[in-house]
């Protein structure tokens, strides 16, 4: 998730339009805040692969 995340405010500082993902990458900021890079993240994202699935 890191490199998405570097990706997707490296964009942003770019000038491209982000505000479509301001959200989404807050809250992965916030996860990588609490989990570091690497670290076993087991369950974290639990509900979030269920709702994909339903998409």
């Amino acid at each position: 998730m890191f490199k998405h995340l570097v990706s997707a405010f490296l964009n942003g500082l770019l000038g491209n339009d982000d505000s479509c993902i301001v959200a989404t990458t807050g809250d992965a900021d916030d996860c990588m805040c609490k989990y570091s890079v690497g670290s076993e993240m087991d369950g974290v994202f639990d509900n979030n692969l269920r709702s994909f699935q339903l998409l």
